[in-house]
């Protein structure tokens, strides 16, 4: 991996970019086509071996990333609970803009994160889509159980009314997912072949593209990491904890908890997984969590393969 001379980090907010330079100035711009061409003549004028590093802030970053994409301008889209592990373990627990942006340009310098390539429109859309999609079965799970216990009349149609709403926008997002895979044959080759196994359904196969758009390009146990599904130690000494899986994709894994269900009773292989764990004392959430894990290192093999044929 490249190792970039000037990290520039920038803390974003909804209207603001603080960013720190290598001079150790923070100069603050706004967060619109403004201030984002500003800051990339500046980004620039310190040569091709600059690198710009923020954080994920739910959505507010991605105009950043967008302006240094189109710039030529490398970019690193940070995790932030790991930027801010960074700032406890240095000893910097002070929070202001200026001094976020201090510790994320420090962070990119000593770790070297990787860069964040530019997704394809297709795949920003889909995220979209995706989002979207689960934001209404949410609403449509807690309309469905209001209804259960409504018993005035006018109220329990009123909520008749918006399931019967809520299902009718599932299918328009439905109708334009299909579109969106009709229009790119790339994403649509994908999802095919990650329907071959079974368990992967097309919710689990559009899910595996928005949510985890590095498959392909890490390793199995990289790709278990980022979706939330690697165990880790807890040992010290003598002692042995128990291993518990932390952080990753959690809209990824609320998706592939029901692929993993349906594959430990349809996958032949997936079955024989769960029934060993099971037999072996493990809970049915541990053996749940260990199928997705395999569902998520399948899927990574048959991105970086095209070759691979899954059983």
């Amino acid at each position: 991996m490249d190792a970039y001379e000037v990290n520039i980090g920038v803390d974003v907010s909804k209207e603001t970019l603080a960013a720190a330079f290598p001079d150790g100035r923070v100069t603050e711009f706004t967060n619109d086509r403004r201030g984002l061409k500003t800051l990339m003549a500046k980004v620039r004028a310190h040569g091709p071996s600059a690198r710009v590093c923020c954080e994920a802030t739910g959505g507010y970053e991605l105009r950043l990333a967008d302006a240094c994409h189109a710039a030529g301008v490398a970019v690193t889209v940070a995790n932030a609970r790991q930027v801010r592990d960074f700032a406890r373990g240095k000893g910097l627990l002070a929070k202001t803009d200026a001094i976020d942006a201090r510790v994320i340009a420090r962070f990119a310098a000593e770790n070297n994160p990787r860069p964040t390539p530019q997704p394809p429109p297709w795949q920003r859309r889909l995220r979209a889509l995706c989002d979207r999609r689960d934001a209404l079965t949410d609403d449509l799970v807690r309309e469905t159980g209001r209804l259960e216990a409504e018993a005035d009349a006018w109220v329990a149609k009123d909520i008749r009314d918006h399931i019967r709403q809520l299902r009718s926008h599932l299918a328009k997002l439905a109708r334009e997912v299909a579109a969106l895979k009709a229009q790119n044959a790339g994403f649509a080759r994908q999802t095919q072949r990650l329907e071959q196994v079974k368990g992967i359904g097309p919710a689990s196969a559009c899910a595996f593209m928005a949510y985890l758009p590095e498959l392909g390009s890490v390793t199995g146990n990289e790709a278990a990491a980022l979706a939330g599904v690697a165990p880790y130690n807890d040992d010290s000494g003598k002692r042995r904890g128990k291993r518990r899986c932390r952080g990753g994709r959690a809209r990824l894994r609320r998706v592939l908890w029901m692929a993993a269900t349906a594959a430990a009773r349809f996958n032949p292989i997936l079955r024989a997984v769960y029934e060993r764990f099971r037999s072996n004392g493990k809970p049915h959430k541990v053996a749940i969590v260990a199928i997705i894990r395999r569902l998520v290192c399948l899927a990574n093999k048959i991105i970086t393969n095209p070759d691979f044929v899954p059983a």
